[in-house]
């Protein structure tokens, strides 16, 4: 799998308890609710003036609603809290090289160096979803 819609779906429905969404000419904008210009694969929201390619946001490559993500997971019980912030330290970690000068530092408070899909990652890994098969490279 790689990074984009299969894995926003991921995330959206086993990760934050979102409810599946069939992704057609009824689908609203995941960001605005509003109606879609539907073409092809692809569709137009004329609210936000953006293509959008799926039902769900775009969680792993867009930091804003990855960070919808991280504010869901910071709002679990602590046990599950404290397994993401150490699923998150093993995600970045794991994808940085071991020159790199990049640290997750300052929980919960300033989480520096994070892309979207690390987020992503760490709340899959939460849930026991298996994120070897997840295709994403190296860092430098």
């Amino acid at each position: 799998m790689k990074v984009g819609r299969e894995l926003d779906a991921l995330v959206a429905e086993e990760g934050i308890g979102l409810p599946k969404v069939e992704w057609n000419k009824e689908t609203p904008c995941p960001y605005c609710g509003s109606e879609m210009h539907y073409l092809v694969a692809r569709a137009w929201c004329s609210v936000c003036s953006e293509w959008r390619y799926g039902p769900h946001k775009e969680y792993s490559e867009d930091i804003a609603p990855a960070w919808e993500v991280h504010k869901v997971a910071c709002g679990w019980i602590f046990s599950q809290r404290r397994e993401y912030l150490h699923a998150l330290q093993q995600v970045v970690s794991g994808r940085l090289s071991l020159e790199s000068p990049h640290k997750l530092v300052a929980w919960p408070d300033v989480l520096v160096f994070l892309e979207p899909v690390d987020i992503c990652l760490a709340v899959l890994v939460v849930k026991g979803i298996d994120i070897d098969a997840v295709d994403v490279p190296l860092r430098p």
